[in-house]
């Protein structure tokens, strides 16, 4: 349990921004094997903790993320689950869920770095009946555990009216996750780094990038195949 802890020290502390960000394209996703990880060894019960300040973006990323890995014949869990969405996850919480549920493994995911920019939507005038969905945002960003929160926003268009400009918000985000043996401690054994760039549609980017990271962990023989 003295290894947990070390890690939990280093994780924890690195809670920063929201997971947001938007559509599928433009998303990349590699992995990293630390140098002197068993490459052979696989986990089957993985403990998923998720430092993002926003309990929205958060739990749908818990939640297909979660999905994934028990796709792959896995037994997981999310430390937000477990301890209520709302809750601040400590490293004696985290200590706690590993020894109660057996776990061989923590996935620890972080946002990196975050950049946004407004981009403005403009005379446009449709030939079909649409809906597009754009993003308002309010709240502090910048410190895990703000009241940040996610607006979605619909805009409705009528066939051959022209619609009133908008404004969207477009992001740049980068997210690493990282495994680490229990048994080992607090260095990981492999480390993803997903990259997402000109995203609007904040759903479909989460759930693809979750998808990407439980592939990932596949493809690198950490979870069932």
């Amino acid at each position: 349990m003295q290894t947990i802890t070390k890690l939990l020290r280093i994780t924890v502390i690195s809670a920063s921004l929201v997971i947001v960000a938007g559509c599928a394209s433009n998303i990349n996703v590699t992995g990293a094997w630390e140098p002197a990880a068993d490459k052979r060894k696989q986990y089957s019960r993985v403990l998923v903790v998720t430092l993002a300040g926003d309990s929205t973006g958060r739990q749908q990323f818990n939640t297909a993320l979660l999905s994934n890995i028990r796709s792959a014949g896995g037994e997981a869990w999310s430390a937000q689950t477990l301890a209520g969405n709302d809750a601040i996850v400590t490293r004696e919480l985290v200590e706690e869920m590993v020894a109660d549920n057996n776990a061989d493994a923590v996935l620890v995911t972080r946002v990196v770095k975050q950049k946004v920019r407004a981009k403005e939507i403009t005379e446009q005038t449709d030939s079909a009946s649409m809906r597009s969905t754009g993003s308002q945002y309010s709240g502090d960003y910048g410190t895990f555990g703000s009241d940040s929160t996610f607006n979605f926003v619909q805009y409705d268009y009528k066939p051959e009216i022209e619609a009133d400009d908008y404004i969207v918000a477009e992001y740049k985000i980068e997210l690493s996750s990282s495994v680490y043996d229990v048994s080992k401690g607090e260095v990981p054994v492999y480390t993803i780094t997903s990259k997402a760039e000109k995203q609007t549609d904040t759903s479909k980017m989460i759930t693809s990038i979750a998808k990407s990271v439980a592939d990932r962990l596949r493809s690198a023989g950490l979870i069932g195949k």
